[in-house]
């Protein structure tokens, strides 16, 4: 609460409303993690159109999101790389083998 009364400009109402099309994720982790990634995108953009005085430090940011600055980066190297499917390849594939080789 005392974040959010001294950086009154940060909206951070819509957090939980970010991304309803998750839910073709099965996996709750992984459809945190995503959400976690998109809240501190959002904050982010936010705080970079505040004046100096007033912008959340990166330790803030990562605290009210959930998730470090580094894995905010990397996570963001890999969205870019694959696009949307990254988050679908985290969910564990079946071990099951597709074809059966009979000798």
């Amino acid at each position: 609460m005392q974040i959010l009364n001294r950086f009154y400009k940060v909206n951070t109402r819509g957090l939980n409303k970010i991304n309803p099309e998750i839910d073709y994720l099965k996996n709750e982790e992984i459809k945190k993690r995503k959400k976690q990634f998109e809240n501190f995108r959002l904050l982010l953009e936010q705080n970079k159109s505040l004046k100096k005085p007033k912008r959340l430090s990166y330790g803030q940011i990562a605290s009210m999101a959930g998730i470090s600055r580094a894995t905010y980066y990397r996570i963001k190297e890999k969205v870019e790389k694959k696009g949307l499917t990254y988050w679908q390849t985290l969910e564990k594939q079946s071990t099951r083998p597709k074809k059966v080789k009979y000798h």
